[in-house]
């Protein structure tokens, strides 16, 4: 994946230009600082939990996904209020709330669950898919200046809600559709 990275990012800085490119990496750096926030090591012992046979995986999923999707309209939603004070210009006051979305889609994203139960080649084929479709999309909607970058941004977003779909499927088949019970927070899983 590095190497698309490389590659793409070659291709997309000779398009919109560096001011474009400079602006798409402060959004994308702020974004993954909050990600941090947003995840608080849900993920990880969501992932443990999921490894312990004596748990209800739907539980552990819905809490999980439930916690981070919380965290990410408090921590997302403060980023996107803030956003025009700490973006030092207008290209990054526009694309930091639209890279903020990454941040919802991420807290549904289950790589964690399906790693959890060893299914990694599972996880693997999911970001390769979404790194197809983020360059499907990218390609056509290849422009310059800030046109470009918010491209650049809704194509990383497609590739990886892409990849998030797949993996929420797979988990969704894995343990079922919640009801209502399993949609209370369980407190002997987050506390």
């Amino acid at each position: 994946l590095e190497f698309r990275r490389v590659l793409f990012r070659s291709i997309v800085s000779r398009k919109i230009g560096p001011t474009y490119l400079g602006a798409y990496a402060f959004a994308a750096t702020v974004v993954a600082t909050v990600g941090l926030a947003t995840t608080m090591g849900l993920p990880v012992l969501g992932m443990r939990d999921i490894g312990q046979s004596t748990l209800d995986r739907r539980r552990v999923v819905v809490d999980t996904v439930t916690a981070r999707t919380l965290l990410t309209f408090v921590f997302g939603g403060t980023l996107v209020v803030i956003s025009p004070w700490i973006a030092s210009s207008h290209a990054s006051r526009v694309l930091l709330p639209i890279f903020a979305i990454k941040l919802l889609i991420e807290a549904w994203t289950c790589s964690w669950y399906l790693q959890g139960g060893g299914r990694h080649s599972v996880v693997a084929a999911s970001w390769l898919i979404g790194q197809v479709a983020f360059a499907a999309v990218l390609f056509p909607l290849l422009a310059s200046g800030l046109v470009g970058a918010i491209n650049y941004v809704i194509a990383n977003l497609v590739g990886l809600m892409v990849a998030a779909a797949i993996m929420l499927w797979l988990v969704v088949r894995d343990v079922g559709i919640p009801d209502r019970k399993s949609t209370r927070l369980n407190s002997s899983h987050l506390g």
